[in-house]
């Protein structure tokens, strides 16, 4: 057998022991080989020890002064259930080897005992410690990922619940799972049910033996007002071998927010915060669609930057990004929330005006005109648009973009800083 030397050296080890010759042919043997080894002669001064150092691995002598190795035992295992201990004996007594299983003992040894033996127990025991510890840090980990979780998390055995994430403690208002009056302070209602509220305690013992449950509720806490309450997707997990189960709270309004921010990031020009080109697109055609089918006005503005890239040569790109910003929070201003306003790309902008025909369409675009030009804009100053205006008639979309092309290309054409058709 290869012995984990490498789990000895980090192994901690009481022996307990009156006998001062075996005491020492012991150390003698192991004490390089371990962490540590510490050697006590009774029961009492190695629960003392015990209960101050909590050394990884015990080693008893069965007969000890005014006690015996099971009864040390037994009081290691209350302290710590999960501390293995070893029992060495000079007698192959079945009655001592039954006290020995009952105390759940991690094996047991006659004299005289082979070192070389008892070395490869004492591996296999620093063993089953390691993996008990990477066992431990795996549910440290797991507890720590799930308490830093804005997700609310619960788990139990039975019908009693024995864990709580740090959000739901939270939300409950308690500090560990065993406190239950919290929950009892929670109502849910189940959305999808349309069910009346219930005591959290009722809801849960009907749902957490059905595996695969999902469901959407809203948790309303004595304190909280009924508009305030969080709606969340509950989901039930069980775990049949162990008669457990496990319940996920996750937030929807967190996923509904996430939702917004990035179709707002999809359809927004990241510059100007206004609608980009493929937003506008989408717009248009629904309007051209809804302008054919009702026979209602519909009109476009185009227009953009007189000699930007002038300004772009003589102000650098920071200075001319700043007026394309300037610009649209202008104009944003001066139109209605039904227009649909874009930036078309670089320096071109257009707006769409559903229910407004080429008349309201020309006068929108003057007034934008002349608000541009006395504006005075920060490190640029004065800066000028001109301005495409066409009427939807029935054409598609791309004919209707061109002609808004060409309406801005006359009025290029007059001198800039112009407002054609």
């Amino acid at each position: 057998m290869h012995l984990k030397s490498h789990l000895l050296r980090e192994l901690t080890v009481l022996y307990v022991d009156d006998n001062a010759d075996t005491a020492e042919a012991l150390r003698f043997t192991f004490e390089n080989s371990l962490k540590s080894l510490t050697i006590m002669p009774t029961a009492e001064e190695a629960i003392e020890h015990f209960m101050k150092f909590r050394p990884d691995l015990v080693i008893t002598e069965a007969m000890l002064p005014f006690s015996d190795g099971l009864e040390l035992a037994g009081r290691i295992r209350e302290i710590s259930p999960d501390t293995p201990v070893m029992i060495i004996s000079g007698h192959k007594d079945e009655k001592l080897l039954l006290g020995a299983l009952n105390a759940n003992v991690e094996c047991y040894l006659l004299k005289p005992v082979n070192l070389r033996n008892l070395k490869k127990n004492i591996a296999l025991a620093a063993e089953k410690i390691n993996r008990q510890r990477a066992a431990q840090r795996s549910r440290n980990l797991l507890t720590r990922i799930l308490d830093t979780s804005r997700e609310m998390y619960m788990a139990g055995f039975g019908e009693t619940v024995t864990y709580m994430n740090a959000s739901l403690l939270e939300f409950f208002g308690i500090s560990s799972a065993v406190c239950t009056d919290g929950m009892a302070n929670v109502e849910v209602v189940e959305n999808r049910r349309n069910d009346m509220a219930v005591p959290f305690p009722m809801w849960l013992k009907r749902v957490q033996g059905l595996d695969g449950y999902e469901t959407i509720v809203s948790l309303i806490r004595g304190d909280m007002l009924k508009s305030d309450a969080k709606t969340y997707i509950a989901r039930v997990t069980r775990i049949e071998e162990e008669d457990g189960f496990a319940i996920s709270f996750i937030d929807i309004t967190v996923m509904e927010s996430q939702k917004r921010f990035f179709h707002n990031l999809a359809m927004k020009d990241p510059l100007t915060d206004i609608y980009n080109r493929q937003k506008f697109l989408d717009e248009l055609n629904r309007e051209i669609t809804r302008s054919r089918r009702y026979e209602g006005s519909l009109a476009m503005i185009m227009f953009d930057i007189d000699k930007f890239c002038d300004m772009n040569e003589k102000y650098g790109q920071q200075a001319c990004d700043g007026l394309l910003k300037e610009l649209a929070a202008l104009v944003g201003a001066n139109v209605r929330t039904t227009d649909v306003f874009a930036r078309y790309g670089g320096e071109e902008f257009l707006i769409l005006t559903p229910e407004v025909g080429l008349e309201g369409a020309m006068k929108l675009a003057e007034k934008l005109r002349l608000g541009i030009s006395g504006h005075e804009f920060a490190n640029i100053g004065e800066a000028t648009c001109s301005f495409g205006v066409v009427q939807f008639s029935g054409e598609d979309a791309e004919e209707f973009l061109k002609a808004a092309d060409s309406a801005l290309f006359r009025a290029k054409a007059k001198g800039r800083n112009t407002v054609s058709e």
